[in-house]
């Protein structure tokens, strides 16, 4: 029963897409009619400037961060296989927002508040091969591909430097590549086009 009700607040929490909300109490606009169409900071920066994408970016970061913190204080050590759980519906939220017929942002925020609330030491790394690859190839939409795509294996390996146990490990790294396949799928037309930009 917790897994459920977990995973009904988790996907909730989701849904405050603060990339549709922050633009139009600020904007009295839908961002979803402009730029990339995208429901995420990175388009709230190209759209409505510096502001309102930090905004958007470290509210829907820490929506996921702050929901999973809360339920970390109620379980024990093997408890990542709940808080992986209950993170991988906040994401679903973000991305298939029931406010906002289902059409909200690509997950990336969502997602690193998720990885920062379960295993922050694989966060760390992650985070630096996401910024690392914008500042290289000047994609934000390639450095968050590359990042998601190594949640898994990067989660994964931390977890077996601490010693979890196999359960926690396998159990872990089966949601967080659900996860990852869902976001990485939502950026699939950018995966396309940068393949024809020869970028990827």
């Amino acid at each position: 029963m917790n897994f459920v009700l977990y995973a009904i607040i988790g996907y909730l929490i989701g849904c405050l897409n603060f990339g549709v909300i922050v633009p139009k109490i600020m904007y009295r606009k839908d961002i979803r009619e402009y730029g990339s169409g995208n429901a995420g900071a990175t388009n709230a920066f190209r759209v409505f400037g510096k502001i309102a994408g930090v905004i958007v970016l470290v509210l829907d970061f820490s929506k996921s961060l702050a929901y999973l913190l809360v339920l970390k204080h109620e379980f024990d050590e093997t408890s990542m296989i709940m808080l992986a759980y209950a993170g991988l519906f906040v994401v679903i939220g973000h991305i298939f927002p029931v406010f906002f017929g289902f059409k909200g942002g690509k997950g990336v925020s969502a997602t690193g508040g998720t990885i920062a609330a379960i295993c922050p030491f694989a966060f760390v790394p992650l985070a630096l091969v996401f910024i690392l690859t914008i500042l290289i190839k000047k994609k934000v939409g390639l450095g968050s591909v590359v990042a998601v795509s190594m949640i898994p294996f990067g989660v994964m390996l931390v977890n077996f430097l601490m010693h979890q146990s196999l359960t926690t490990i396998f159990a872990v790294f089966a949601i967080n590549l659900v996860m990852s396949i869902i976001v990485v799928y939502r950026h699939k037309e950018n995966i396309i086009q940068m393949k024809k930009d020869g970028i990827i």
